[in-house]
């Protein structure tokens, strides 16, 4: 909903169905949508660093959940 919210702001109308890869974005304002994912995710490690350290009040054990997420597959 977040996503949808996000292409809603940044004026995405809701007519192209991203139905198959490798489709052309013509005249689909999908840039917002992108940015936002982008935003979310590169925000991932450091609150997993923010709340592993709030939590155990260790910033080893934050270092290291924070590196497991980074580093995991």
């Amino acid at each position: 909903m977040l996503i949808g919210l996000s292409g809603y702001l940044t004026g995405y109308d809701g007519k192209f169905a991203f139905d198959k890869p490798g489709d052309k974005y013509e005249n689909t304002s999908y840039l917002g949508m992108r940015l936002f994912c982008t935003a979310l995710g590169a925000t991932v490690v450091p609150l997993t660093f923010l709340t592993v350290e709030e939590m155990t009040h260790s910033v080893n054990s934050a270092l290291y959940a924070s590196l497991l997420i980074l580093f995991g597959k």
